[in-house]
């Protein structure tokens, strides 16, 4: 085979893997909470993410000496099949104490196989097409969070979860047999293994690198709590059946599949990343905090909120990747494990301030802060040097 049918088929494989792992991650993910405050209370929800976050980051200091022993690929169909066995748990247990404890751990190992994904990618794409590679992948996966509300929704039925989980663990099967045969003789590059504190205090010297690190943890904090609080807010506080919400989380989540392959062919080729960067978070933070003041249960309104929020979060996601991977290769394995930490952190700690909030504030102007906070983006953005 010629090297530049070897390069598609790999590329292809990885689209498609990534998919299916989007496809497993997005079916249940906006019902994650609703599930657990099932079992525990909203204010336990949280918490539980809240650790699951942080025992994802200090999982997240191991990484490159794991990748160098064992190679991606072999973890990543390692843990792909650990991820299946989780939520095949998650689906059978009875136990709320076991279900949490088996939720926690897929909590870290989802998010390492996110990380294998992105040093598989980075390992088979040059840095003048990193924009459209990262925008196609990205596009992919986006896909399949577009139709899984839906999917969710029509599945859930009578609030019946459990089937869902088991769904999401079949969905990783595929994705373990192409890993295990289309990456079956992938060489892999030495990864620089470096202490945390090194990797940070270098962090001052290059400060581009911080600058979109802040960025995607900024982004991922609006992630973070979207995913855990609009759920709740919808179903259990206006009244929103989960028919409704899948039809409404389907067409929020349009932006990601069209705009973001545009997007970076447009970084690649005419415009620098920081006016676009700069614009999505203006967006994203106007429409986050109009949120705050609908006090109507209209399907229509809140749908148009949600998708003007992920036009902008949209923006921010590939500019965020095609910056940070245009200034960094796989090697770097340790400032990718960086960049990758700020969603566990993220998510370590939306919860936590949101837990703040809610004893003193109505559950909608939660959003309202979150608008806040989504703006602070701008100061990173606008200082920000184009790679072009």
């Amino acid at each position: 085979m010629s090297p530049t049918l070897e390069a598609r088929r790999i590329t292809r494989a990885i689209y498609t893997a990534g998919f299916l792992f989007a496809v497993h991650s997005a079916l249940p993910a906006y019902v994650n909470a609703t599930f657990l405050s099932s079992i525990t209370t909203e204010r336990a929800v949280g918490i539980i993410f809240t650790v699951g976050s942080v025992l994802t980051i200090l999982a997240f200091l191991n990484l490159a000496p794991l990748l160098n022993r064992f190679g991606n690929a072999p973890l990543l169909a390692t843990l792909a099949a650990l991820e299946c066995l989780l939520f095949a748990g998650i689906a059978f247990s009875r136990s709320p104490f076991i279900t949490i404890a088996l939720f926690t751990a897929s909590i870290i190992v989802a998010n390492i196989i996110g990380f294998n994904f992105d040093v598989l990618l980075e390992n088979h794409s040059e840095n003048k097409t990193t924009g459209t590679v990262r925008g196609t992948f990205l596009s992919s996966i986006n896909a399949a969070w577009l139709f899984s509300p839906l999917a969710a929704g029509f599945l859930l039925g009578e609030d019946s979860y459990r089937l869902l989980y088991l769904i999401a663990a079949v969905v990783l099967i595929p994705v373990i047999a192409i890993t295990l045969g289309a990456f079956r003789n992938e060489r892999d590059p030495r990864y620089r293994e470096r202490p945390l504190p090194q990797i940070v205090g270098n962090i001052p010297k290059h400060p581009n690198t911080y600058k979109i690190l802040m960025s995607n943890f900024i982004l991922q904090l609006f992630f973070a709590w979207m995913v855990i609080y609009s759920p709740l807010y919808l179903h259990n506080h206006i009244g929103f059946s989960w028919q409704e919400i899948g039809v409404m989380f389907t067409i929020m989540l349009i932006p990601f599949v069209v705009l973001e392959a545009p997007l970076g062919r447009l970084a690649d080729r005419r415009l620098g990343e920081k006016e676009l960067l700069s614009a999505g978070f203006i967006i994203a933070a106007l429409g986050t905090a109009a949120l705050a003041f609908v006090t109507v249960k209209s399907a229509a309104l809140f749908t148009a909120l949600l998708f003007l929020t992920r036009v902008g979060a949209s923006m921010i996601e590939i500019m965020n990747e095609t910056y940070f991977f245009k200034k960094n290769d796989s090697r770097d394995a340790d400032i990718l494990r960086l960049f990758r930490m700020t969603r566990p952190a993220a998510y370590a700690l939306a919860p936590l301030i949101a837990t703040l909030l809610l004893p003193v504030v109505e559950f909608r102007f939660t959003f309202l802060a979150l608008g806040l906070l989504t703006l602070s983006g701008l100061y990173y953005s606008t200082t920000l040097k184009d790679t072009r």
